[in-house]
């Protein structure tokens, strides 16, 4: 609450969503070898989906590793920096850039004040990076451990479809990180809670988005 005025929060996935395709198929995979009509078929499909279902593991922690070593086969390490030149240079659907400053006078209209968020499985350092990201109250979204030159070196935060339905409780109780598990789980009254679920709407595009939109 800002005012004492109430809080609506904008929900936003983020690829699909904001912006079109996924965020790595956009400069960054292209930089690693893999071409861009190919992205799906050689990357997604033939390498992160196939080694999710070989490992048994889950398919966003498969992706966030295949890039780490798909970098290191081309002879670069993967880093925050380059994420964050990708990202910058990410552009988004018509209308999307004009959308936040038309909510804002909206809001004021109303009496009402207007926050946004992102809860996606892209990477965050991109999505930080990107032109509208000033506009963010919070940004959920996959990370990285980068070791001392910056240089990935171990998932940090793995968002996929279900787990994304967590980060609607941590806005809904204030939590605005990722570690605080505590006060996440801990009880607290609905009429205490700084952001009602009633008071929330999700944009998504994806099945990624179902169990969100769901609750």
């Amino acid at each position: 609450m800002s005012d004492n005025k109430p809080a609506i929060a904008l929900i936003y996935d983020f690829d699909g969503t904001l912006a079109p395709g996924d965020m790595p198929n956009k400069g960054l995979l292209p930089s690693l070898g893999v071409a861009p009509n190919r992205a799906y078929e050689d990357f997604w499909g033939a390498i992160v989906n196939q080694n999710a279902e070989k490992l048994d593991m889950d398919s966003t922690c498969s992706y966030l590793y295949e890039l780490v070593r798909l970098a290191e086969q081309q002879g670069q390490p993967l880093t925050k920096k380059m994420l964050e030149n990708f990202g910058a240079a990410l552009t988004f659907f018509p209308g999307v850039e004009a959308w936040f400053d038309l909510m804002a006078k909206l809001g004021r209209s109303l009496g009402v004040q207007i926050d946004h968020y992102v809860i996606s499985s892209g990477l965050k350092p991109m999505i930080e990076a990107c032109d509208i990201a000033h506009h963010f109250k919070a940004v959920f979204a996959c990370d990285y451990i980068y070791n001392e030159f910056g240089k990935a070196i171990w998932p940090a935060v793995a968002l996929n479809y279900t787990n994304k339905t967590q980060f609607l409780f941590r806005i809904n109780k204030g939590v605005l990180n990722n570690w605080n598990n505590r006060d996440v789980n801990r009880h607290m009254r609905h009429e205490d809670r700084p952001q009602p679920f009633s008071h929330m709407i999700y944009f998504g595009d994806g099945f990624t988005d179902v169990p969100s939109m769901k609750m």
